[in-house]
């Protein structure tokens, strides 16, 4: 199971990150939407923080989610931040969800090959995919799907 080796290599490239760009913490938890002790978590590489979080840290750390979880660079191709989208959150967790049907009809995978790859059951997965599509699952299970999927976190996200 790789997700402790993922969890610390984030915890590093974020602390690195905030440091460089010299961004206060309370800073990050007001931009991101996390406590003070879950931030100090993800610093320490002891936990992720969920696919919006990383979204939004991302944006504020000039990076990619990508850069974050420590996968190859992606460029999504726009200017928009996502904190400035109206219902952000929805907008980018409903683009995710259309992407990920998308290959999985791509793959010919099912929604019992996914709930298993991700690790989660079916009734989640199936739920997930149904409209409306406003929920992310844990950053780990998300890793899980791309690497079903053949993609990374960033070409799911946008970001």
């Amino acid at each position: 199971m790789y997700e402790p080796i993922v969890t610390r290599y984030f915890g590093k490239e974020l602390t690195n990150r905030v440091a460089e760009r010299e961004l206060p913490l309370d800073y990050v938890t007001q931009y991101c939407g996390i406590s003070m002790p879950s931030l100090k978590e993800c610093l320490n590489g002891e936990r992720l923080a969920t696919p919006w979080q990383l979204v939004l840290m991302a944006e504020i750390l000039f990076c990619t989610v990508n850069d974050l979880l420590g996968f190859g660079y992606f460029d999504n191709g726009t200017d928009q931040m996502a904190s400035n989208l109206p219902q952000g959150e929805y907008r980018v967790a409903e683009r995710m969800w259309d992407e990920v049907s998308q290959r999985m009809d791509e793959k010919g995978l099912t929604v019992e090959d996914m709930s298993y790859y991700a690790g989660v059951h079916f009734t989640t997965m199936r739920n997930w995919l149904s409209y409306p599509k406003h929920t992310f699952p844990k950053t780990f299970p998300l890793i899980c799907i791309c690497d079903a999927l053949d993609c990374t976190p960033s070409d799911l996200l946008g970001y």
